[in-house]
C-alpha cells in the first residue's frame, strides 16, 4: 500500500473511532414519542380534526427536515474523505494499468494466436464432417444409382425371358401344327390311295365292259335301216367314237376316269 493511501486509511479510522460515539441527529427519542402520542390516532372527518391533523403534518415534517441538514452536515466529512479516496485509487489504478496493459498486450497476442489455431482447427474439423457427409452422400447415391441399374437389368432380363419362353411356345406350337398339319395331309393321301385302290375296278371287268360295248355297237350298225348316204356316214362316225371310248376304258387314264364316275 502506497503512502498516499496509507494516510487516507489513518484519516478514515480516526473519523470512525470519531463517530463511534452516539450520534446526535437533532432529535431525540423523546421528542419522536412526544409525536407518535399526540399525532397517532388523529381523524379528519370534522373541521376541528382536519386543522389537528394539518397541523401534525406540519410539525412532523419541520422535525423530519431538521434530521435531514443534520445527517447531511454530519456526513459533509465523510463524503471529502470519499472523494479524497477515489482521486487516490484512481491514480495508483492509472499507474498500474501502464504495467498492466503491455502485459495484457503481450498475452494477448498469444491469446489471438491460440484463438486463430482454435478456430482453424474448428473449421478442419466442420470442413472434414462436411467432406465424409458429402461422400457419404454421395456414396448412397452411387448406391441408389447402382440398385436402380441392377433393378433395370433385372427386369430386362426377366423381359428377355419371358420373350425367350413366348419365342420357345410359339415356335412348339408352330411346329406341333406343322407336324399335326403334316400327319393330317400323310393321313389324307394315305386314306385316299386306300379309297381310291378300294374302288379301282379289275382290269379284266373293264376289258369285259369294252367288247359288250363293242358287240352292242356292231349289232346296233348292223341293224340300222342305212338306206341314204347320210345314214350311213352318221353311222361310221358313231362306231370311229364307240372304238375311241373302247380303247379309252382300256387305258390307264379310262382306268382312272371310270374310277371316279363310279
Amino acid at each position: 500500500m502506497s503512502k498516499s493511501m496509507k494516510q487516507v486509511a489513518g484519516s478514515y479510522r480516526e473519523l470512525s473511532s470519531d463517530l463511534s460515539d452516539d450520534l446526535d441527529l437533532g432529535v431525540a427519542d423523546g421528542v419522536i414519542a412526544d409525536l407518535q402520542d399526540r399525532l397517532t390516532g388523529l381523524t379528519a372527518d370534522t373541521p376541528e380534526g382536519y386543522e389537528q391533523v394539518k397541523a401534525g403534518i406540519k410539525e412532523v415534517a419541520s422535525v423530519r427536515i431538521g434530521v435531514d441538514k443534520s445527517r447531511m452536515e454530519l456526513k459533509r466529512p465523510h463524503l471529502d474523505f470519499g472523494k479524497k479516496v477515489d482521486e487516490e485509487a484512481k491514480r495508483i489504478t492509472a499507474q498500474l494499468i501502464q504495467i498492466e496493459q503491455p502485459l495484457k498486450q503481450e498475452k494477448q497476442k498469444v491469446d489471438d494466436v491460440l484463438k486463430a489455431e482454435k478456430k482453424a482447427r474448428e473449421k478442419a474439423e466442420q470442413d472434414r464432417k462436411n467432406a465424409e457427409q458429402i461422400a457419404s452422400r454421395k456414396e448412397i447415391d452411387e448406391a441408389r444409382r447402382q440398385i436402380a441399374a441392377d433393378q433395370e437389368a433385372l427386369d430386362a432380363g426377366n423381359r428377355k425371358l419371358d420373350a425367350d419362353r413366348i419365342a420357345v411356345k410359339e415356335a412348339a406350337d408352330r411346329k406341333e401344327r406343322e407336324e399335326l398339319d403334316a400327319k393330317k395331309n400323310e393321313d389324307d393321301r394315305i386314306a385316299s390311295e386306300a379309297l381310291a385302290k378300294a374302288m379301282q375296278p379289275d382290269k379284266d371287268q373293264i376289258d369285259g365292259w369294252a367288247l359288250g360295248l363293242m358287240f352292242f355297237a356292231k349289232r346296233s350298225y348292223e341293224d340300222m335301216e342305212l338306206t341314204t348316204e347320210g345314214g350311213r356316214s352318221y353311222a361310221d362316225g358313231l362306231m370311229q367314237k364307240i372304238s375311241s371310248l373302247v380303247v379309252a376304258a382300256t387305258s390307264d387314264q379310262g382306268i382312272r376316269n371310270a374310277t371316279n364316275q363310279n
